[in-house]
């Protein structure tokens, strides 16, 4: 069956308290949804932080703040990559 296309939108018009769906394949389940809601839109991680040289792996430069979207929609090792979908 064909489904409608989703488009990207910009993370900048996020908002705390959005709700929010988590699309991924973690531990080899493909195909799961998990829900939540947007938590912060500004979350910093201090990439010279040595707690936080976790999130530097693959090479990023670690002289650069990054900043994430964080949501407490249950997601896990595999929803690396999936789509955060507000509703």
């Amino acid at each position: 069956k064909s489904l409608p296309i989703l488009k990207l939108a910009d993370s900048k018009n996020a908002r705390p308290g959005e709700f929010v769906i988590a699309v991924g394949s973690p531990l080899s389940f493909a195909n799961s949804v998990t829900h939540g809601v947007i938590s912060n839109i500004q979350r910093k991680i201090d990439m010279n932080d040595s707690e936080n040289q976790f999130f530097n792996q693959g090479g990023r430069n670690s002289s650069k703040d990054i900043h994430y979207i964080q949501t407490d929609a249950p997601i896990t090792f595999g929803n690396s990559g999936g789509p955060l979908i507000n509703m």
